[in-house]
């Protein structure tokens, strides 16, 4: 493997992101895919909301993000002294 980037993303509309986890890569071995596999319903179950962000399919997780940091700069300034 290795050739293949790890995550990968693309934004969709201003700030959410459709995110890709290539576990072929992120967990080379077959063992440790099936362990991942083996742990992932107790994580989706462990929220509610997870099982509607994560889709696992094939190798693949798929999920959704949001893009916390702004792409574009302005003049605004941060008040760094609390």
């Amino acid at each position: 493997m290795g050739k293949h980037k790890i995550l990968t993303y693309h934004q969709t509309k201003p700030g959410i992101l459709e995110c890709t986890l290539n576990l072929l890569d992120l967990y080379p071995t077959k063992d440790e895919r099936n362990k991942f596999k083996t742990r992932l319903p107790q994580f989706l179950d462990s929220d509610p909301h997870n099982r509607m962000i994560y889709q696992l399919k094939g190798d693949q997780l798929l999920f959704r993000s949001e893009q916390l940091i702004p792409q574009k700069k302005d003049r605004k300034t941060v008040d760094r002294h609390f």
